[in-house]
Parts: structure tokens; C-alpha cells; sequence
């Protein structure tokens, strides 16, 4: 939940720029565009940055339960030569 927190702020820094602004260019090209370029905007933006964070921790999930996995895997094999070398 901390990432939802943090998506307004991204989202602000992510306005489209140009890089030759002048000093009195005040407002981004998305804003300047009027309502339906800050609403395209919007759309295109804010899904991608939350779900970046759902994807993030999804992954760290994965890989915790492939840990755990793999640990098995290891005293088993372990376990199994264990054996053959006690024969």
C-alpha cells in the first residue's frame, strides 16, 4: 500500500516536457493540451505506475515461495545421498 502512496507523485513528474521550454512555458504539454489531453494522460499513466508496484511485489512473492522450494529440493537430494553413500 505504501506504492499507492507514492503514485501521485510520479504521476506529476512523469507530465510530458519539453525540453526546449521556454521560461514562460508554465504548464506541460499534457496540461496546455486542455481536459481530454490531461485525461488521456491520466489514463495511460497511472495504470502503468500501479501496476508496476503490483507486479514488484508479486514477483518478490514468487521468488519467496521459489526459495522455499528450492530449500526442499536441497534436503531431499541431501537426505537421498546421504543414504546411497550409507550403502
Amino acid at each position: 500500500m505504501a506504492g499507492a502512496g507514492t503514485v501521485p507523485v510520479m504521476v506529476t513528474r512523469r507530465l510530458p516536457q519539453r525540453p526546449w521550454r521556454s521560461s514562460q512555458d508554465r504548464y506541460p504539454d499534457a496540461i496546455r493540451g486542455g481536459p481530454s489531453a490531461v485525461v488521456t494522460w491520466v489514463e495511460q499513466t497511472c495504470p502503468q505506475l500501479v501496476l508496476m508496484s503490483v507486479i514488484r511485489v508479486s514477483q518478490n512473492v514468487q521468488a519467496g515461495a521459489a526459495h522455499k522450494r528450492a530449500e526442499a529440493t536441497f534436503r531431499d537430494a541431501s537426505a537421498t545421498l546421504h543414504e546411497v553413500a550409507y550403502i
